[in-house]
C-alpha cells in the first residue's frame, strides 16, 4: 500500500504493544463498555492494529466472527499471533477502501484510528456501506475539543507525517451523519494524557439520512458544547 501511516506502524510494531499498553487498556474499556455482541454476530475491526480489542471482545464473546483490518502489515502478523486459533480474519485494507461487500456486518468498532485516516469522510461511508441496517457503530478516538489536544495535534501534523488531524466530537458526529448514520451517544474519557470521544450511531434510515445530509450541507453558526 506505500502510505505514510503504513510505514509508520511497521516500523513501531514490535514495540507499540509495550509502549501504548495502559492507553489500549483503558480504550478499549471505555468502548467494551458500550459495545453489544450476540452469538453469531460478524464483527468489524476498523484500524484492528495489534488485535487488542478484537481479543477482548472474543474473550466477552466467543461465538462471534471477528475481522480486523489495518493498513500494516507488521501490525497484523503481531494480530495474528495474538488471535491465534480464534475465529478472527486479518486482512490489510484501507478504512476508505474496505474489500467487503454491502451489509456485511452487525458491528462496527474502530479505536484510536479516525485522526489517521487519509480520508475521514470517505472512511465513515464505508464503513456504513459494509454495516448491516439494523447495525451499530462503536468509534472512539482523540479530541480536539481541549486546548492541550489542539497543540498536540498541531505538533503531529509537522513532525508526523502519518497522522491527519484530531477531529472533535461535534466533527466526527457531523462525518457520519453525512454517511447515513443516526448517532445515538456520545461521550467522552480521559486516557492518561489524552482527551478521548466516543460515539455509538446506528444506520439511519433512508429518509433521516437525506434530511441529515440536507442539515449539515447547509451553513450554520457554530455553538461551543459543554461536556460534563
Amino acid at each position: 500500500m506505500g502510505g505514510a501511516a503504513e510505514r509508520h506502524y511497521d516500523f513501531w510494531a514490535p514495540w507499540y504493544d509495550r509502549f501504548w499498553r495502559r492507553y489500549s487498556r483503558r480504550t478499549t474499556a471505555a468502548l467494551l463498555d458500550w459495545v453489544r455482541v450476540e452469538p453469531g454476530f460478524t464483527v468489524l475491526d476498523v484500524g484492528c492494529g495489534t488485535g487488542v480489542l478484537a481479543e477482548q471482545l472474543l474473550a466477552r464473546q466467543s461465538d462471534i466472527r471477528i475481522v480486523g483490518v489495518d493498513v500494516s502489515e507488521r501490525m497484523l502478523e503481531r494480530a495474528r499471533a495474538r488471535l491465534a486459533g480464534s475465529r478472527a480474519e486479518l486482512v490489510q485494507a484501507r478504512a476508505a477502501d474496505l474489500p467487503f461487500a454491502d451489509s456485511t456486518f452487525d458491528v462496527v468498532v474502530s479505536a484510536s484510528a479516525f485522526h489517521f485516516f487519509p480520508d475521514a469522510s470517505a472512511s465513515c461511508n464505508e464503513m456504513r456501506r459494509v454495516l448491516k441496517d439494523d447495525g451499530r457503530l462503536l468509534m472512539t478516538d482523540w479530541s480536539r475539543e481541549p486546548a492541550l489536544m489542539r497543540i498536540r495535534d498541531a505538533v503531529l501534523r509537522r513532525l508526523d507525517s502519518a497522522h491527519v488531524r484530531v477531529y472533535s466530537s461535534g466533527e466526527a458526529r457531523a462525518m457520519l451523519e453525512n454517511a447515513g448514520f443516526r448517532v445515538v451517544r456520545e461521550g467522552g474519557y480521559r486516557a492518561g494524557l489524552y482527551w478521548m470521544w466516543l460515539i455509538e450511531a446506528a444506520a439511519a434510515s433512508d429518509e433521516v439520512a437525506a434530511s441529515m445530509k440536507t442539515s449539515t450541507d447547509q451553513p450554520k453558526e457554530k455553538t461551543q458544547r459543554s461536556k460534563s
